[in-house]
């Protein structure tokens, strides 16, 4: 048969087997669809198993955090402590500079004393 004769027949045979081949491929792509839609469920059903794995996580890590009604009146006596703290080293420092000054006037009152002896004493030999 020449490739340009056709007939019923040959038409008949020529689309069954269009219709055959488009059938297995409709068959294919429906399997791959089924195959790609169970892999995404699956990874979906991983993704959510660790979000609520992250999720707990944060809700125990946040339980360990500590209270603001809590807080508050601790950082309330740390910051009484520190005040009392500068007040005491604000007076300790005033009181340590007068004493440093007290003994500079004295070794300086003992220096010039001795000063004026040994100029005393040369001015009488």
């Amino acid at each position: 048969m020449a490739d340009n004769e056709w007939n019923v027949a040959t038409l008949k045979e020529y689309l069954e087997e269009k219709i055959r081949l488009q059938d297995k491929a409709v068959t294919v792509a429906l399997l791959s669809a089924e195959k790609a839609v169970a892999i995404a469920d699956n990874n979906a059903e991983k993704w959510r198993d660790n979000a609520n794995e992250w999720r707990g996580a944060m809700g125990d890590r946040e339980e360990k955090f500590v209270q603001k009604e809590h807080l508050n009146p601790m950082l309330q006596g740390l910051q009484k402590e520190v005040d009392e703290l500068k007040t005491f080293v604000n007076q300790s420092t005033g009181k340590t500079m007068g004493y440093d000054k007290f003994w500079g006037y004295l070794v300086a009152a003992a220096g010039s004393g001795g000063v004026a002896a040994w100029i005393i004493n040369k001015v009488t030999q």
